[in-house]
């Protein structure tokens, strides 16, 4: 058990380790801004292109 968690745990920070990119906020208003677009672009299902 001790094991496994000791593995979560190097697995955890090796994750952290290279999440090491820092973003001005205009970076990331401009992300959200694409993030939202693409959602917004999603047709469902069921719909035509005119709804």
């Amino acid at each position: 058990m001790k094991k496994s968690i000791l593995i979560l745990i190097c697995f955890l920070l090796s994750f952290s380790g290279s999440a090491k990119d820092t973003f001005t906020s205009e970076q990331l208003i401009e992300k959200a801004k694409t993030f939202v677009a693409a959602k917004n672009a999603r047709q469902q299902p069921n719909t035509t292109t005119k709804e």
